[in-house]
């Protein structure tokens, strides 16, 4: 007997996005998941290789906007397609860019091997090259933080939306 096919959802990181509209601060409450779904997204719309890694060492906003993009599709579709993309990006800005990038690369982080994690926190050079540890906090003091965690902001499967 078959059995309908189940998409695995990876785990999530979350990403308070946090902006101001029409003179009203908004937050976005996002979870990103990057596995190859999204890793296929982003080379099919950059025409990059992704796993080369010099896209996420080197992060411009076009890059760094559909990183996010391709990211929020297992838990958000509702950002599918160009509107989708367009949607984001009107959300972002500069002022909330660092916050992005951080929980972009704490996703795609996420999605190695827990050793590869594990070496990645604790600046262990891969493959030749240095790293950083990843911090915890976008910005320390405001409570907000988008590090490693496997927690997310809900286990619910509910859509996102503007607060």
């Amino acid at each position: 007997m078959r059995t309908p096919l189940q998409r695995r959802v990876a785990p999530a990181v979350p990403l308070a996005l946090e902006f101001e509209d029409a003179g009203q601060a908004r937050r976005l409450d996002l979870r990103l998941v990057f596995d190859f779904n999204a890793v296929a997204l982003v080379e099919e719309t950059l025409h990059v290789n992704l796993l080369k890694g010099d896209v996420v060492d080197h992060l411009s906003g076009t890059a760094l906007s559909v990183m996010l993009w391709a990211s929020l599709q297992a838990y958000q579709p509702e950002y599918e397609g160009a509107e989708g993309l367009a949607v984001l990006r009107s959300y972002m800005e500069i002022g909330n860019a660092p916050a992005v990038s951080l929980a972009v690369v704490n996703a795609v982080v996420r999605s190695l091997p827990q050793e590869q994690q594990d070496a990645i926190r604790s600046g262990v050079p891969q493959n030749g090259r240095p790293t950083a540890p990843a911090p915890a906090t976008a910005e320390a003091g405001t409570g907000a933080t988008s590090g490693l965690s496997r927690a997310t902001t809900s286990d619910s499967e509910t859509k996102s939306s503007v607060n």
